[in-house]
């Protein structure tokens, strides 16, 4: 009985990937993702989305501070499906359908539990930045966001 109840509360605790709507006008995949440390744990994630044909003018920029941990990898078909927790949430527009949406949260991150031990952990979230090209994840604050030019940066 005891065994049925860990699984059961495991199943319930499992990973979830949620769309993190931070700024109005995303609803289209990126191109491209650039990271900046300011600091130890300050970071800014600029995000090309104005690079994707068709995609927006502009690009965006997220400051986190109180950061942790970083991830960065290149994307592929794997790496998406095999690192992140199923289903991932999709661009809502018509024409980007079919592609995940680019900014997310991860509730009950086995990642973030490894920092459990950390006072100053409280707090903290597992953001997922998805691009066609990189996959990077950050255990931070909520991020300041902002649309920027993309020659503004």
């Amino acid at each position: 009985m005891l065994t049925q109840c860990v699984h059961l509360v495991d199943l319930i605790m499992s990973e979830i990937a949620n769309a993190f709507r931070v700024i109005d006008g995303v609803d289209c995949p990126c191109a491209d993702i650039s990271c900046f440390g300011e600091s130890r744990d300050h970071v800014t994630v600029l995000m090309h989305f104005s690079r994707v044909t068709g995609g927006l003018a502009n690009d965006l920029s997220l400051t986190f501070d109180g950061v942790f941990a970083l991830r960065w990898m290149d994307e592929a078909a794997h790496s998406v499906s095999g690192l992140l927790p199923g289903p991932l949430p999709k661009c809502q527009e018509p024409q980007w359908k079919n592609w995940v949406y680019p900014i997310m949260t991860i509730d009950h991150s086995k990642w973030l539990k490894t920092f459990d031990f950390l006072p100053s952990a409280k707090g903290r979230v597992h953001y997922a930045l998805i691009s066609k090209n990189d996959i990077v994840e950050v255990i931070g604050k909520p991020p300041f966001a902002r649309w920027v030019t993309p020659n503004e940066v």
